[in-house]
């Protein structure tokens, strides 16, 4: 996390950057077309500046267009994503293959349809009953 583009997600990922500068969220409070744009302009700004940034995100749509633009303006080598999961253990995700980044948030869509399931269920419990 120490050159390039390092983005960070991950239920415990802010205990991963201990020791690093980094920027929380910068695709927060925006539109999510404004979120493209964003991620556009940083990516711009790292290949003027050659800066190493190191980023906190949970925005697969924000992830997703910093590794597009990676990839457009060819620095694709440059760009490091990782996901640090419950236990600690950091994962590092090729820009070919950032499954694992985005399986990171199937979690709570996984929680939601449980939800959904079990409201579903209870109301068609109740209809049996009545």
């Amino acid at each position: 996390m120490d050159k390039g583009i390092s983005i960070l997600t991950g239920i415990h990922s802010r205990t991963a950057f201990i020791g690093f500068k980094y920027v929380e969220y910068p695709e927060n409070s925006l539109h999510p077309l404004e979120q493209i744009k964003a991620a556009e302009e940083l990516v711009l700004e790292f290949k003027k500046s050659r800066k190493p940034i190191n980023i906190r995100s949970f925005f697969p749509d924000y992830i997703q267009a910093v590794r597009l633009y990676m990839q457009k303006y060819e620095l694709a080598d440059e760009f490091h994503g990782y996901v640090v999961g419950a236990d600690h253990k950091i994962i590092e995700c090729d820009i070919d293959d950032c499954d694992a980044l985005f399986e990171d948030f199937a979690g709570a869509f996984d929680k939601l349809m449980e939800l959904r399931s079990d409201i579903e269920n209870k109301e068609d419990e109740e209809d049996e009953w009545h």
